[in-house]
């Protein structure tokens, strides 16, 4: 989305998202693994706004102008983690390099060995969405996009209860694009139909998400336990939940999510995400470790990503200045 449409909240409530990630990892509050389900939503409802804006262009420059914008936003932070993890601890993942093409969440399903630093399987994810969803929505239509993304929507937790008995841990369901992309369509679909989202509803979602989370735990209903009923519950609540606070975002009484130190958490957050394992795994003092993956990850922003992507537009604005 550009910068002319950008809506602060959505910074905010990507704030949101990398402190319930933060959170879980640094205190164990079970649950707030969901973040990372609220940044599908996002991602699903931004990568599609910006698709179907582009889609009017010849193929050729419309994937060009996409990929080379992902790359540019995606890879420096990420190969300076790996390089960061592969120097800082033994067998990081130099072993297993191939899979961090884009593979990395089949590592724990295929009981591959990776580094408990390097929290990489949801980036895995959004990689592979970016491989299919642009081609997706260049040759179709809307009306058909929304079909098919309805359809994701309901195929998911599907293909969750079908497939559970196929893994013996519940690391599949949890990490694999097929039984995840209901949270990616949830957000595509938004972004498709193009209208707003009733401000009851995302009170509606949380609520609804919320009391079905607590109805499972009373019957000890969980994802760990890579039974069918959670694999295919437990995860329609997170993603109710997810739809909630993303519904809320989009409203401009959203003041919260709208909250500048929010928001600025929200422009770091990818750093954030990167690095806060390795931060926690090494400072044993939890605070002092957020303290010190929120001042890397600032560094990492101001002095290495943001002059990349600034870079870039520059060189852009002279080319087109030129023409």
């Amino acid at each position: 989305m550009s910068s002319s449409t950008r809506v602060p909240q959505l910074d905010g409530l990507r704030g949101l998202a990398i402190l319930l990630v933060l959170v879980h990892h640094a205190y164990h509050v079970k649950l707030l693994w969901m973040g990372v389900d609220v940044f599908f939503v996002l991602s699903g409802f931004l990568i599609t706004s910006i698709l179907l804006k582009e889609k009017a262009k010849p193929l050729g420059k419309y994937i060009g102008n996409f990929y080379a914008h992902r790359v540019r936003r995606i890879l420096p932070a990420y190969l300076m983690a790996l390089l960061i993890v592969g120097v800082v601890v033994r067998n990081g993942w130099t072993h297993f390099w191939p899979y961090y093409i884009g593979a990395m969440n089949f590592m724990q399903p295929l009981g591959i060995h990776q580094s408990d630093v390097l929290p990489l399987w949801s980036l895995a994810v959004e990689e592979q969405f970016y491989l299919i969803w642009p081609l997706v929505v260049f040759w179709m239509g809307r009306k058909h996009l929304t079909w098919l993304a309805s359809g994701l929507l309901v195929l998911a937790p599907i293909l969750r209860f079908l497939c559970t008995p196929l893994f013996k841990a519940h690391w599949a369901i949890y990490m694999l694009l097929p039984f995840r992309m209901d949270t990616l369509a949830a957000g595509a679909l938004i972004a498709i139909l193009g209208t707003q989202v009733p401000r009851k509803l995302y009170a509606w979602a949380v609520a609804v998400g919320i009391g079905g989370l607590m109805a499972l735990s009373y019957f000890h209903v969980t994802t760990y336990a890579n039974t069918r009923p959670g694999n295919t519950l437990v995860y329609e609540c997170t993603l109710l939940i997810a739809f909630g606070l993303f519904a809320y975002a989009l409203g401009a009484s959203s003041k919260v999510l709208a909250w500048a130190p929010l928001r600025y958490v929200g422009t770091i957050s990818y750093s954030i995400y990167l690095m806060h394992l390795l931060a926690l795994s090494l400072i044993p003092s939890r605070p002092l470790a957020i303290i010190a993956v929120l001042s890397y990850s600032t560094l990492s922003w101001f002095y290495y990503e943001k002059p990349i992507l600034r870079y870039r537009r520059e060189v852009f604005a002279l080319q087109s200045a030129s023409v």
